[in-house]
């Protein structure tokens, strides 16, 4: 039973990341996660459904990984009420004390919520290389798969997806 469950949660896995490509929308919600997550998964990603969610997978070794972080920094500051975003270290020759210490070096840790992944979710989404992107709306449904990002780009994804909500001025 536990080979066909193993199976069945590869297969679905597979074709929602084999659907995945850089920039293009799909119909992949986190939802489709729920019934897929077990003690495999080092977190629950379907907890952060309601939420406007960016996941960077990403490792200390990755220039153009940590390049990108003040700029998730930044984002995140300027719009802490709209976003969520999610610093995924994926397992590495580098360990999450050396992602952590980075962080802290940094005063990233205050921004930044820093998880680690234990291949799970790197081999759920069919990760290519560093840094990978993901952009999910508050339904959870996935509108951004791609590489390297910065604040601009982030500004207009959100802009062209209508993810920032109007608020009036006093």
């Amino acid at each position: 039973m536990k080979k066909i469950l193993i199976l069945a949660i590869t297969l679905v896995l597979f074709c929602v990341s084999y659907s995945m490509a850089e920039n293009e929308p799909t119909d992949f919600y986190l939802s489709e996660f729920e019934d897929y997550i077990n003690d495999q998964a080092p977190f629950d990603i379907t907890d952060y459904i309601g939420e406007n969610l960016i996941v960077s997978f990403w490792t200390t070794w990755c220039p153009h990984c940590v390049k990108e972080i003040p700029d998730f920094v930044k984002f995140q500051n300027d719009f802490s009420d709209q976003v969520r975003i999610l610093m995924i270290h994926v397992p590495s020759n580098e360990t999450f004390d050396k992602a952590q210490e980075f962080f802290k070096k940094n005063n990233y840790e205050e921004t930044l919520e820093l998880l680690q992944d234990n291949g799970f979710y790197a081999q759920a989404f069919n990760l290519q290389g560093f840094p990978t992107n993901l952009v999910f709306n508050k339904e959870g449904k996935l509108i951004h798969y791609g590489y390297a990002t910065d604040y601009e780009s982030l500004k207009a994804l959100f802009e062209k997806n209508d993810l920032f909500e109007v608020t009036e001025k006093k």
